[in-house]
Parts: structure tokens; sequence; C-alpha cells
């Protein structure tokens, strides 16, 4: 079922043509291929048995053969279309798109990336709710407390600074607490994802497809509403919890 054969004997060509002219080609050399025998069995095990002067007059009488004379004219012909194809590249200028067209492409491109990974973004998701939960869980009513009438030390009218520091140290914990959720909900998918995408961007970089500018601003771009929906997801679930 083979087309062409190449057969190697010490890193050396001893045959390399058509499937249906190897029985042939060594026919004429002496060695006929016997009735209703593999032919390239036949092959291997004459360049087993035989001695090297024998093999050596093989790969001698391929460089005579018509296949030989076939082969070098075809590479030659490549040769001479793979000059004159470099020759037309070289007078070929290739124009670099603009700013704005890399980052057209570029943020067209993250927009499918970001839609296509559901899960990914589902994830993100429902961590920011998860996170939320959590923290409005641990700092339940931490901003209601100040406000409360029953104590009455941090109202307009009975307003006592001492007696209003425990509030005040709640509300600026919990304050803290929500910048640094939401500093690292945002950060972090974002720095685990550039070491997978880095390898790419690399070689595309390296081809002058784009540069690093309009790359960095497509990312910004397409994650500056991910970022905003999970920053809502998070004051909607805190803000009742922790107290209005």
């Amino acid at each position: 079922m083979f087309d062409d054969i190449v057969i190697l004997h010490a890193g050396e060509v001893a045959y390399h043509g058509p499937a249906n002219d190897l029985a042939k080609h060594f026919e004429q050399l002496g060695f006929p291929c016997p009735a209703n025998f593999n032919p390239g069995d036949h092959v291997m095990f004459l360049m087993q048995k035989e001695p090297a002067e024998k093999i050596k007059q093989v790969k001698g009488s391929w460089g005579s053969s018509k296949h030989y004379r076939e082969m070098c004219s075809k590479l030659q012909l490549l040769n001479d279309s793979r000059d004159l194809g470099a020759q037309t590249t070289e007078n070929r200028t290739v124009e670099k798109p603009g700013f704005w067209r890399q980052l057209s492409v570029l943020t067209a491109r993250e927009v499918r990336g970001t839609l296509r990974n559901k899960g990914i973004l589902g994830a993100r998701l429902g961590m920011s709710v998860f996170l939320s939960v959590l923290y409005g869980w641990l700092f339940a009513n931490s901003a209601r407390n100040g406000d409360n009438p029953q104590s009455g030390k941090c109202l307009p009218g009975e307003f006592e600074p001492g007696a209003c520091t425990g509030d005040f140290q709640a509300h600026f914990g919990t304050l803290v607490s929500m910048s640094i959720m939401s500093m690292m909900g945002s950060a972090q998918p974002v720095l685990l994802q550039f070491p997978a995408e880095r390898p790419v961007f690399l070689r595309e970089y390296a081809a002058q497809q784009y540069g690093v500018v309009p790359y960095f601003i497509s990312k910004t771009m397409v994650e500056m509403p991910v970022v905003l929906v999970s920053s809502l997801l998070s004051f909607v679930i805190t803000y009742w919890l922790m107290g209005s």
C-alpha cells in the first residue's frame, strides 16, 4: 500500500523510488525477488545477509539509476522556486498594523476568550459571592451598632468620642477587610492567567503582530466589566449583612 519507498543502510540510500519498481530495480542488480514473496522483506533480508562489498555495489548503483536522476531534477526545481520565492519576499514590504487596529483585534479576542470560558467566569462570580457571605457573617451588624438608639453614644445629639471608639474600630476593620477582599479577588485571577498566556504572547510579540501597550490595554478593558460585576455582587451582599 506504499507509493514511495526509501531503503537505508548505514545511513546511506540503497533505493528511493516507486514501490512498484523496487523488485525490478534489484532484479537488474542480480537479486531477483522470489515468487509470492514480499519485495520489501526480500530487500531487507538481502541487506542483512549480503557481504559489505555487495551492499556497497547496491548503494553505488542507486547513484546511477534513473530514479536518482529524477530526484535530483525535482530537487533542483524546488531550490530554484525557493530562491525565486525568497527574492519576491525580500522585494515585498509588509505593513505592520496600527495601534488602534491592534487594540480592536486584541479586545475582540479577549472578549471571545472570556465568554467562552464560562466555567472560569462562573467560578469567579461564585467566589465573590462566597467571600462576601463569609465576610458579611464575620462582620455582621458591625456598621449598625453605632447607630443603635439604645446605646445613644454615637448619635449626633449624644456623641461621646470615647464610647464610640469600639464602633469606629469595627467600621474601620470592616472597610479594610472589604478592600483587601476586593483587591485580591480582582487581582488574583489575572495574575494566575498571565503564566498560561505567556508563551503565546512571547511568540506573537516576537512575530511583531502587536505591541505590549495594546495587549495590556485590551486585557484591562475586558477585565473591568468583570471586576465591576463582582464588586457589585459583593456590595449588595455585604451591605445588608454588615449594616446599612
